[in-house]
């Protein structure tokens, strides 16, 4: 059965930023995987959200509200999906199921705190070459510092990346 050029997926988007450039480097080169999680910490991501009333003009967010986002299951758990440049979000959402009526564009440090709830899963740049994902026990470690910073080497001192 041939498909018609509609139907077919657009490549991928070249990496938008440093991060991305980063990332995709640091998937070949484990030395680099600290300075990953200290630039995605520094960063603004984009995520799906689900409609909320602040979109269209009914109430703006005040601070200490909490921001819903788009929840997708998988057989580990909950996980939001995350990306690193506006068009790795545009790119991927080709492959999500609805809903995702917006994407919206957070600090990464709002983000992961707002999501560690030790349930819930969150994979960046899903679908792309450039992704991994955090179970929740990394989204704690993450927010905790211990991602961010180099540590001295330690007796079996290891880190799992785990490719979308």
């Amino acid at each position: 059965m041939s498909h018609s050029a509609s139907s077919r997926q657009p490549p991928e988007p070249p990496p938008q930023n440093d991060l991305e450039r980063l990332m995709r480097k640091a998937a070949d080169d484990p030395g680099l995987h600290g300075r990953v999680f200290r630039m995605l910490w520094d960063s603004d991501l984009y995520t799906y959200i689900p409609d909320h009333p602040e979109m269209h003009g009914a109430r703006s967010l005040q601070n200490g509200d909490k921001l819903r986002f788009t929840v997708y299951e998988h057989r580990e758990g909950p996980f939001i999906a995350v990306f690193t440049s506006e068009a790795a979000a545009h790119w991927a959402g080709a492959h999500f199921p609805s809903p995702k009526p917006a994407i919206a564009r957070l600090p990464a440090q709002a983000l992961f705190k707002t999501v560690n709830d030790g349930t819930t899963w969150v994979r960046i740049n899903h679908q792309l070459r450039c992704g991994m994902t955090l179970e929740p026990e990394g989204v704690d470690a993450l927010v905790q510092g211990e991602y961010t910073h180099s540590q001295p080497p330690m007796e079996k001192q290891e880190m799992t990346l785990h490719p979308v």
